[in-house]
């Protein structure tokens, strides 16, 4: 099957995403955040297909709402 993000500067959004997911920190549209991994993959690969698009450089998505901040304790 052929990749579904075609450029380089895509896939490596998708990456980014997906390691984002991992670490727990992706959040949906709504806020909340994302624990299915279905709907994980189905953002990183709508945030290549918009990247491929705008030609975004390697580390421009991690300034985006969908991350959630990590907070320090005191």
């Amino acid at each position: 099957m052929p990749p579904k993000v075609k450029s380089p500067t895509g896939r490596k959004q998708v990456s980014t995403v997906m390691r984002v997911f991992a670490k727990k920190r992706l959040r949906s549209s709504s806020g909340e955040t994302v624990t299915n991994p279905a709907q994980a993959k189905a953002i990183a690969l709508e945030e290549g297909r918009s990247a491929e698009k705008r030609g975004v450089k390697k580390r421009s998505w991690m300034g985006r709402s969908r991350i959630r901040p990590i907070l320090k304790k005191d």
